[in-house]
């Protein structure tokens, strides 16, 4: 069985969605409220700006989307 080390770094994650909104221009994919409205106060901030707004938008999100070893280890394997 193959061993998986998962990193996750918030500050990575922030800037995927800046990257996603002011780069990419992606907003028209988000479907969630929260989502969109987190969106819409980073539209044409920079980085620094986004991130203030992002890192406690994500570490909200993040306890709402808890995931356990084993629940990933079964999505994982498909």
């Amino acid at each position: 069985m193959a061993t998986y080390e998962i990193i996750y770094d918030e500050i990575q994650d922030a800037y995927n969605w800046y990257s996603a909104i002011n780069l990419f221009y992606q907003t028209n994919k988000l479907k969630d409220e929260d989502d969109l409205e987190i969106a819409k106060k980073i539209i044409g901030l920079n980085f620094s700006q986004a991130k203030e707004i992002l890192i406690p938008f994500i570490r909200k999100r993040n306890k709402k989307i808890s995931m356990s070893p084993k629940k990933f280890e079964r999505i994982m394997r498909g």
